[in-house]
């Protein structure tokens, strides 16, 4: 795995842990964006 690959692993994950902390702190403001959210990161991160 090549150094930008690695970065973007890093920050694709960062985004994924802080939106299921958010998603998971607020159950009240779950809101349909932050699921989308987690999705299109979750891709990303196949796609590499």
């Amino acid at each position: 795995m090549s150094i930008s690959q690695q970065k973007a692993l890093k920050s694709n994950l960062t985004v994924i842990l802080w939106h299921l902390l958010k998603y998971l702190q607020e159950p009240e403001k779950q809101i349909r964006s932050w699921a989308l959210t987690l999705f299109e990161q979750r891709e990303r991160i196949e796609e590499d």
